[in-house]
């Protein structure tokens, strides 16, 4: 898990050298979804209209659609792609050992970590900005907790409004630690 000074030292490596992959690294920092899915991402998955990423059943996990609610700084990480094809990065993305050596050589301090760092980081961090465990596991698309076993047969909502409140606090305050990196 990344600390808010090393989220902040990331971010801005990551400004410093725009491109797809920082783009990447973004959405994973403001969603905590995994990798796959996020560089698999196709537009017909993206809904700007209704504020919504919906990941069909083959592309989860857990063989679930996840409905994922897009904030302000996600829509505008997603609005400034061109669309050259289905795929929001122009093809599946699958280049990440590279990007990831350039980014940690250019960070100072931090001790070794891992793509997945980010999606615990941000479960993390959700949850002491106060997000209840339930909402983090309804934005991690996890079936386990409070929704495993007969309480996930009995209780299945989705939390749409909560999850995106929680995901546009997490998103201002990332958006904080960025301009707090910037001014450094």
């Amino acid at each position: 898990m990344l600390t808010q000074n090393e989220l902040a030292q990331v971010l801005a490596a990551l400004n410093a050298d725009p491109g797809p992959f920082s783009d990447i690294l973004h959405i994973l920092i403001l969603t905590g979804q995994r990798r796959s899915e996020i560089g698999g991402l196709l537009w017909k998955e993206v809904d700007l209209e209704r504020g919504l990423i919906i990941f069909p059943p083959e592309r989860c996990k857990n063989g679930r659609q996840h409905e994922l609610p897009i904030s302000s700084q996600l829509k505008a990480i997603l609005e400034r792609q061109p669309k050259r094809n289905e795929w929001v990065w122009g093809c599946r993305w699958t280049s990440w050992s590279e990007p990831k050596v350039r980014l940690d050589k250019r960070l100072n301090g931090i001790a070794p970590w891992r793509l997945h760092d980010l999606r615990r980081s941000a479960a993390t961090h959700l949850g002491e900005l106060g997000v209840l465990p339930h909402l983090i596991e309804q934005i991690l698309s996890h079936q386990s907790g409070h929704r495993a076993g007969v309480a996930g047969v009995y209780q299945r909502s989705k939390y749409p409004d909560q999850v995106r409140e929680a995901l546009q606090m997490w998103g201002t305050y990332v958006e904080g630690l960025t301009a707090t990196a910037q001014v450094e």
